[in-house]
């Protein structure tokens, strides 16, 4: 083992800093320079960036999975988080497009962005001096090999009027189609799968706010394949957008066979399964009617006992009464 800090160091430990934060938000650390040890010798150092949030989340640790021996070509964000409540949709490594909309009050907005390799860059633009109306906040990682980049997009809208940048649509559907997951508000990327023979795709898409707008790209003259539908909803101020976005799939001739063959191979199947329950019923009805039938001829033979029973009790009575009468 090896000690470098002096008394009370950790293992390898060549330095401790201290420093005093004056305000909230996220900042970054990094060390740059030439460390000797004890004897004049030149250490071997690795200073690595190091990204804290100060504040409310200082204490908050790394993930941990998060592992600087993930791939050196690796440009994805673990965590974009903001210090407003709001983001839409929820924070996916894949989703490069976010929305929000936030008062007037708020002049910036603090940003936390983590890489998946820790070895990435990470670089944050746009979320000061925000002005009133649209506003673009970019995080941008760039690999640890510099061989990869990707930008994740925050579309920041500050109004006085939050109800007329209301970019939310109450519904929206496919007609004959399922997506994939089911709609919800804050959710902008489905899935759907048409038939080789759809072209075209019905969709139907309400705003909350009536005055908003709605447009579409991509629904008609669809290719075999995956297509990109875009639908566009614009705020009623004219400016906020925020765009729901479909990859529909519409089958080759291949996939539309081997899907035919799977459902009617579901279809019998089901049709199989009903017949099993069908006949199960249908002894299950006849076992009842059986039962039933037994059970009026011992209600007969009961009821026919009883008579017997009254007519024989009637006659011993009739018998004893007239021997009294002799007597």
């Amino acid at each position: 083992m090896t000690r470098f800090g002096g008394e009370g160091a950790k293992d390898d430990e060549i330095a401790v800093f201290k420093f005093r934060a004056r305000e909230k938000g996220l900042t970054t650390f990094s060390i740059d320079g030439e460390f000797y040890g004890q004897n004049g010798q030149l250490l071997a150092t690795d200073f690595k960036e190091k990204q804290v949030q100060i504040g409310k989340q200082a204490q908050e640790e790394l993930p941990n999975n998060q592992n600087a021996d993930l791939e050196a070509s690796n440009s994805n964000l673990q965590v974009l988080r903001l210090d407003v409540e709001g983001l839409v949709p929820q924070f996916d490594k894949d989703m490069e497009e976010y929305y929000l909309n936030i008062p007037s009050t708020i002049q910036n907005l603090e940003v936390l962005a983590i890489s998946e390799n820790s070895n990435s860059t990470v670089e944050i633009r746009g979320n000061t001096n925000l002005q009133e109306g649209l506003n673009d906040i970019i995080v941008e990682v760039i690999s640890a090999d510099k061989s990869q980049s990707k930008r994740y997009t925050i579309h920041v809208t500050k109004t006085t009027n939050l109800e007329l940048a209301n970019t939310n649509l109450e519904i929206l559907a496919v007609e004959n189609v399922l997506l994939n997951p089911a709609f919800d508000v804050a959710t902008t990327f489905y899935k759907i799968e048409v038939s080789n023979q759809t072209d075209g795709l019905n969709v139907l898409a309400v705003p909350e706010n009536e005055q908003a707008t709605v447009e579409f790209i991509g629904k008609d003259n669809l290719h075999e394949g995956n297509n990109l539908v875009i639908v566009t909803v614009t705020a009623p101020n004219g400016f906020t957008k925020r765009s729901y976005k479909m990859e529909a799939h519409r089958r080759t001739l291949e996939e539309e066979k081997a899907y035919e063959a799977e459902q009617a191979k579901r279809k019998e199947e089901l049709e199989n399964a009903y017949k099993i329950e069908q006949t199960s019923s249908d002894v299950n009805n006849l076992q009842q009617q059986v039962t039933n039938e037994q059970n009026k001829k011992y209600q007969g033979v009961l009821i026919w006992s009883v008579i017997i029973g009254v007519v024989v009790l009637g006659m011993v009575g009739v018998v004893w009464k007239r021997r009294k009468e002799k007597e």
